[in-house]
């Protein structure tokens, strides 16, 4: 078989993987993940522990194999412009418009992490509907559309939003609307869910706090004494009325609640057994690592792995232990195309800050006309804080995983002196994570990304 020798090196996107005495190369930007022999594992971990190119002698197809899988490469500068050329190409999209919508900031609850603390009881009017209907239809070459309704509590303002979509979906002229939401699930009733029905929506996100007794603490509101099981009854009309809608439960965790995951989502997986729902955990999080937050019920950025993996090895599944998804993608925020709006107007560049006029960036008036009122928090929000400039980030290996994270986040550590962690929670447990995956795969668990 012919060699190829040639001045190759270990890219930086490739990890060593040893599971069950069983070795492996995972490349983050490829996302490929290979079992190889003992020989080749040390040959490639030794070229990258010194660092640096060296000459080496392999079989052509093996060599063609490993730079077509990223493992290998000849210049980490060009496989991170392959990542960039990708970004910018996400950043540039043109053709698809994403939209944050609220048609009202009103909601019966007050959860204390919740970071709208404006709870404003204003609906959306007709002329903001007309403005965001008149901004729409100017939009040159769009093809798809993508509709997130937010709040407050967007099923307290039902008629708002079903008249905006009729009126959208009129101007829009077959161009595809896909919609989804974010509620709490109180305010489901059989009205509503017809009214969803024709609103398209595909899916709906619905938050519970635990079990019933630490649901009902965060989630209280003057005449329903049990918040936990009236969600849960709409929740079950919901799958009889509306099956085709996906329901996906959130369950937001501080370490007061974290112990009753499991029993929660035992109690989901029975009840809708066969039904199109799923359960995931999320984490109400402390990334303030400057040390002078004193939120101790709330995850740090360290324990937030240590806790899915724990969950994982207990035999508990959830979304957080899958295979790294195979597309690369970014936050739409830094799209000019991507865009929140309040009821009353006011134009946000993250979902967020919908409510609290210290990020309002724009606003929208009856013509569709949509002003910049403030450029620098603007600018800031769509150029600011870009990893891709960042000479830490440029030279990670996570990159491809982490994207940078969250791009507001990023705005706040530059600009504003706060200490947000935003790395990926893969970082410093990669090795964990596909070993778990390595698991799951090999024992027939399903749904898993490879």
């Amino acid at each position: 078989m012919k060699k190829n020798k040639k001045t190759i090196k270990v890219s930086r996107y490739t990890f060593f993987i040893e599971f069950d005495n069983r070795k492996f190369f995972y490349n983050t930007l490829s996302n490929a993940l290979n079992e190889v022999d003992e020989e080749l594992f040390n040959c490639l971990k030794e070229l990258k522990e010194n660092h640096i190119g060296e000459e080496i002698t392999l079989d052509d197809d093996l060599v063609n194999t490993l730079l077509k899988n990223k493992f290998l490469t000849e210049n980490d500068e060009d496989d991170f412009l392959i990542f960039k050329s990708v970004i910018q190409s996400i950043r540039s999209d043109k053709q698809r418009l994403i939209l944050t919508i609220a048609p009202t900031m009103d909601c019966c609850f007050d959860c204390h992490y919740c970071f709208e603390r404006t709870k404003s009881p204003v609906y959306m009017s007709e002329n903001i509907m007309r403005g965001i209907t008149k901004f729409v239809s100017s939009m040159e070459n769009i093809k798809q559309t993508n509709i997130t309704w937010f709040g407050g509590e967007p099923l307290m303002a039902v008629p708002q939003m079903e008249k905006l979509y009729r009126k959208l979906k009129r101007e829009l002229k077959g161009i595809p609307i896909q919609s989804n939401i974010i509620t709490s699930g109180f305010h489901l009733n059989e009205t509503n869910i017809r009214a969803l029905q024709r609103m398209r929506i595909s899916q709906m996100q619905i938050t519970l706090d635990g079990m019933r007794e630490s649901h009902n603490k965060i989630k209280y509101t003057s005449g329903c004494e049990d918040a936990f099981s009236k969600v849960l009854e709409n929740i079950d009309l919901t799958t009889r009325l509306a099956p085709e809608i996906h329901v996906v439960i959130r369950t937001n965790l501080t370490k007061t609640n974290a112990h009753e995951y499991e029993e929660l989502q035992n109690l989901i997986i029975e009840r809708y057994k066969g039904k199109n729902i799923a359960i995931a955990p999320a984490f109400v999080m402390n990334r303030d690592e400057s040390g002078k937050a004193d939120r101790g019920n709330l995850f740090s950025h360290s324990e937030y792995p240590t806790y899915i993996l724990g969950l994982s090895n207990s035999g508990i599944d959830s979304p957080h232990v899958r295979y790294p998804t195979r597309n690369i993608t970014e936050c739409a925020i830094r799209n000019p195309l991507s865009l929140s709006f309040g009821p009353d107007g006011a134009v946000y560049k993250c979902w967020e800050h919908i409510g609290n006029p210290e990020f309002i960036v724009g606003k929208i008036n009856k013509d569709g006309n949509m002003s910049i009122t403030d450029r620098t928090l603007f600018n800031r929000q769509m150029y600011g804080a870009d990893p891709l400039e960042d000479k830490q980030c440029r030279e990670c290996a996570y990159l491809p995983l982490c994207l940078g994270g969250c791009p507001i986040q990023r705005v706040q550590n530059k600009f504003y002196g706060a200490h947000n962690n935003h790395c990926t929670y893969y970082k410093g447990h990669i090795h964990e994570f596909i070993a778990e995956h390595i698991r799951k795969k090999e024992a027939g668990v399903k749904n898993l990304y490879k």
